[in-house]
């Protein structure tokens, strides 16, 4: 058998193995499986239990984590159209999310990279102001946090003049409106 018969045997068992025990598998065990695979640095088979808690348990208090992490997850593999689909369905599907700015932030990462229509961008530059009403009244700058499935720290500084993202303490997008 040649080597890439043999490769192609070897990834559509292990797929098989992965996917196949996750039929009967609750949403905890999923979950639990995800993060002993983030905890591993097996980001992969990380991705196909969030693709199984979305697809299984799409109401779940999980799903919203899943679905940000798919989006981490393509976006971190330069998969940029899906990284987009699910960083929108994520802003759709939970509007409230304190997550929500940082899809957001996303999305306008994506759009400047891929030189989408200066609407795009300004419409998303506006949706992350308009996000939460900031008040700076009695302060310099608001911050909102958040901590995601691949346990990536990500903050979010508005200022009276712009706003800036930061993804485990480094710059990753700012903007001044």
């Amino acid at each position: 058998m040649s080597k890439h018969k043999l490769s192609i045997l070897l990834l559509f068992f292990i797929i098989l193995n992965v996917s196949a025990p996750a039929q009967g598998q609750s949403l905890s065990d999923l979950y639990s499986k995800t993060l002993k695979s983030v905890r591993n640095n097996d980001l992969d088979f990380a991705f196909m239990y969030m693709r199984s808690i979305i697809s299984k348990f799409p109401d779940s208090k999980h799903a919203p984590q899943a679905l940000f992490g798919l989006g981490e997850y393509y976006f971190n593999t330069s998969n940029y159209p899906a990284s987009i689909g699910a960083f929108k369905e994520f802003a759709r599907k939970y509007p409230d999310s304190k997550a929500r700015p940082f899809a957001l932030a996303y999305l306008l990462k994506m759009a400047k990279k891929l030189n989408a229509r200066q609407e795009s961008i300004k419409g998303l530059q506006k949706e992350i102001v308009a996000f939460q009403q900031v008040s700076l009244l009695f302060r310099d700058f608001k911050e909102l946090e958040y901590n995601s499935i691949f346990g990536r720290s990500y903050k979010l500084i508005y200022f009276i003049d712009k706003f800036e993202f930061y993804i485990d303490g480094e710059i990753f997008e700012k903007n001044a409106y």
